[in-house]
């Protein structure tokens, strides 16, 4: 059997926001390694509307046996075309949904953000780290950074801009460079995954880190580490299930361990004793043995949220786990992670309401 996938991206493939190009370099690996046991169609610049749901609905009925969706915003219409075509299953990024024939993947961006932190940390030398904020949102990311941060450099502090959203170039830029008035020589978190970012951090003098697709070639001078994802395990794992007739719809949230997220080796530049560490650290990490969330975690409206000799894992309390997770894997995603580290300077962080669906698990 030959199976027919096709992937469905926001943006264009090689848009300046990278996200599209990570799950595109995964298809293009997919094919490589399962040949003609996989046909596989890449869709780009696909919006998250009514012609975006056509499309997609297009693709089930030209008999496509798996669709990859490449953003969450597909969410809320694919629930409908899924039930209209049972035939075909559906696989979101970072979906907040299941149904018979609709899956959800994602990746523990902690576990390579905690990393680049440690990285910034020891290499910033005013003592001061900017990130600039997509929606406030990705309070995973930008708390594991901060706590890699802590771990090396307890002194450093987090300036931030909110830039309210992700892909906004212009927005982006003046962030980066308001950040680095205020004496930021490091510039994090996950909007690195932007080329405008990375330039602009370059630009003025600053380190700073890639996230997903490997771009560190943008400012090899720079740029400290990669924080990337290869989405191939999940690929040919789901294409070989389809083809084999096992396939289950569920939620996969994968981890260094999975050979899906992964930092690069630190830059030639970053001395031994800054690398040595965080390549120690991911090394734990990938094999389970480093508890990122360990207390004590204050927040930064001065509550204690992870009480010493505990992890956030140990304090979760009402949090159900959906099927095949933990409860710290089901939580992290979720609205009620609404707090920043200590770490970050500022107003007292409050988590913007969303305007899509929330994870549910029916």
């Amino acid at each position: 059997m030959t199976v027919r996938a096709a992937f469905v991206y926001r943006t264009d493939i090689h848009s300046p926001h990278c996200w599209a190009e990570t799950l595109e370099e995964g298809r293009l690996r997919l094919a490589a390694t399962l040949g003609d046991a996989v046909e596989t169609f890449a869709h780009e610049n696909v919006g998250e509307d009514a012609e975006g749901q056509r499309l997609i609905a297009g693709l089930a009925e030209d008999g496509a046996d798996l669709v990859f969706l490449g953003s969450k915003g597909y969410q809320p219409f694919v629930l409908e075309i899924a039930d209209d075509h049972p035939g075909t299953r559906f696989d979101v990024c970072q979906g907040m949904r299941l149904a018979p024939n609709v899956s959800s993947f994602r990746e523990a961006v902690e576990e390579v953000a905690y990393v680049s932190g440690m990285l910034a940390g020891g290499m910033t030398r005013t003592g001061l780290v900017g990130v600039p904020i997509a929606t406030g949102h990705e309070v995973v990311y930008l708390n594991a950074f901060a706590l890699g941060i802590r771990a090396v450099n307890p002194e450093a502090r987090i300036h931030t801009r909110t830039v309210g959203s992700w892909m906004a170039p212009e927005r982006e830029v003046a962030a980066v460079h308001e950040l680095a008035d205020l004496g930021c020589d490091v510039i994090g978190g996950a909007l690195t995954e932007n080329d405008p970012v990375v330039l602009t951090a370059a630009e003025r003098g600053c380190h700073t880190t890639v996230r997903n697709s490997d771009r560190r070639h943008l400012a090899p001078e720079h740029v400290l580490v990669g924080n990337l994802v290869d989405w191939t395990p999940h690929l040919v794992r789901s294409v070989r299930a389809v083809a084999d007739g096992t396939w289950e719809p569920g939620w996969r949230y994968y981890h260094a361990g999975d050979g899906v997220v992964f930092n690069t080796e630190a830059a030639d530049f970053v001395p031994e004793h800054v690398a040595r560490p965080a390549a120690e650290a991911a090394e734990l990490i990938r094999r389970g043995a480093l508890d990122l969330w360990r207390g004590p975690i204050r927040n930064n409206r001065g509550e204690e949220v992870v009480p010493e000799g505990l992890g956030l894992a140990d304090v979760l309390t009402g949090v159900e786990p959906l099927p095949g997770l933990t409860p710290l894997e089901t939580f992290l995603p979720t609205d009620a992670f609404d707090w920043l580290l200590d770490t970050y300077l500022g107003e007292p962080f409050v988590r913007p309401p969303r305007t899509d669906m929330r994870i549910k698990t029916g």
